[in-house]
């Protein structure tokens, strides 16, 4: 896993460019599930502006049955909004 920040500007045009899977907001904070390019990324918004970025997710979580991105996926199909 590798993490990076980017500024607002680069946020936005991430956004833009993605397929978000999910949005999920926890206690103020707004974190997005994407699919960038064909690659899982997670991008949490930051109160400044911008966002800190994680990239790549792990394929699989043994405690919860599987990736953020996997049950973002199986949520998105299962409701019919997503791939």
């Amino acid at each position: 896993m590798q993490t990076n920040h980017i500024s607002i500007e680069q946020f936005a045009d991430l956004l833009t460019e993605s397929n978000t899977l999910d949005v999920i907001d926890h206690e103020g904070q707004r974190t997005y599930v994407l699919d960038f390019s064909g690659q899982d990324i997670l991008a949490i918004g930051t109160p400044h502006g911008g966002a800190t970025v994680v990239y790549p997710c792990r394929s699989f979580d043994d405690e919860s049955g599987g990736s953020i991105h996997d049950h973002a996926r199986a949520i998105n199909s299962a409701d019919g909004t997503g791939t």
